[in-house]
């Protein structure tokens, strides 16, 4: 400690402070637009894995900002107590918290006995001489008026920019010493106006994680991806379009990549993305002169993916799976489906069924930099090349049920 406190190398700028579970995509994410706006070094703990009292050193001597990226259960988790601790044991270090929607302040039954509250699995505070009093005092102080906040508010249809300006406002943040409200400067991307036989990502709107991943995944594919596809990339979460115009955006679509999250089956927009372009593949069996879909079944391995494409031809849908998802069981297409699309088709529980059969790639985003970087462009590698005359594609969502029709 006294070593690294008089020769601070490496030398982290920012320093993302963070529960795994519920935020990984958003820290790594952030840390990429960061890094790449102030050509700084920033820590997270995904890449530089070391042990505590190592990493609580790294707090105390070698970061100008401890970034507190309050999500649900951050407060919780014993090792983000430890970083906030050994933050505020300094005066060298500024904090900054990052409010987000799912975080509410622990009631104070829950901060009288933190030995209860904090899931201490894996890290013993009290071996590196830290209380849980410390733990008190330095969570009264970071929830104060005194430590500079940042409200993560969110409009519709943002997507990606808001991370961006999240980002720029974490570095203002960290020169100035101030709070800072970021939620006025976010400007609408406009209509939607996706371009035929380009790539669409499809990702649950609703969901930060799921929108960081789009992010992460475009910045390590993007190049490979355009190099293949001249239309360009079309993310759904950048704009506030309608379950329709999605769909019809992955109808005329080269490839479509399907975010696969916690709320993907509760999301009627992907539910309906999916299904369209399924039911072109099934169609595409009985029929050989119909349009036809590549389904891309992708195999994971260790460090990276191996897939076996089956059919070819015009549209590629690409599962991408995500930490915490879970595939539906059968009760789901009779008692969860009917509820998130009510008027789909009678035909859509088959469409879904037989996409989730496909396996899907994984996208980890609470592994290495250089995991995620070899999965990305294994997911670039499943984008079919563009043919030398792609004709426009024209189709339209048929899966809607006619009023007074058959639904679910």
């Amino acid at each position: 400690s006294i070593y690294l406190f008089f020769v601070p190398n490496p030398w982290y700028e920012h320093f993302l402070c963070h529960h795994k579970g519920g935020a990984a995509a958003q820290a790594r994410y952030l840390k990429i637009i960061i890094g790449t706006k102030t050509r700084r070094e920033v820590f997270i703990d995904s890449d530089d894995l070391v042990d505590l009292r190592v990493l609580f050193d790294i707090v105390k001597c070698r970061i100008g900002t401890l970034v507190v990226y309050l999500t649900e259960h951050t407060l919780a988790r014993a090792w983000c107590a430890g970083e906030i601790v050994s933050a505020f044991a300094t005066d060298k270090v500024n904090v900054v918290r990052v409010t987000t929607p799912s975080f509410k302040v622990p009631p104070c039954e829950d901060l009288d006995e933190l030995s209860l509250y904090l899931d201490t699995s894996g890290c013993n505070l009290n071996e590196h001489g830290i209380s849980l009093t410390m733990v008190s005092i330095s969570y009264g102080r970071l929830l104060s008026e005194t430590t500079s906040d940042i409200p993560f508010e969110r409009p519709v249809g943002a997507g990606r920019q808001h991370f961006r300006l999240l980002g720029e406002a974490i570095i203002q943040v960290g020169r100035r010493r101030v709070s800072i409200n970021n939620k006025n400067s976010y400007t609408s991307a406009g209509p939607a106006r996706p371009v035929p036989n380009n790539v669409v990502v499809c990702s649950d709107p609703r969901d930060d994680e799921a929108t960081a991943a789009v992010g992460i995944l475009l910045i390590k594919a993007q190049e490979h991806i355009v190099s293949k596809v001249s239309a360009g990339i079309f993310p759904c979460c950048d704009y506030d379009i309608t379950d329709e115009e999605a769909a019809t955006a992955v109808l005329q679509s080269r490839a479509v990549i399907i975010m696969l999250s916690p709320g993907t089956l509760s999301c009627k927009m992907q539910l309906m993305c999916i299904s369209e372009v399924m039911a072109i593949q099934s169609n595409t069996a009985s029929d050989s002169a119909a349009v036809r879909v590549t389904v891309t079944k992708a195999r994971t391995t260790v460090g990276g993916v191996s897939s076996t494409p089956s059919l070819g031809s015009t549209v590629r849908i690409i599962p991408l799976a995500l930490p915490n998802f879970v595939f539906p069981p059968e009760s789901y297409f009779f008692d969860v489906l009917p509820q998130v699309w009510p008027e789909g088709r009678m035909e859509v529980p088959e469409y879904l069924r037989m996409f989730f059969k496909l396996i899907a790639i994984r996208f980890q985003t609470h592994d290495s930099d250089g995991i995620l970087e070899t999965q990305a462009k294994q997911v670039a590698m499943r984008v079919p090349e563009e043919p030398a005359s792609a004709a426009p594609l024209e189709r339209a969502p048929q899966l809607i049920a006619p009023e007074g029709g058959q639904s679910l």
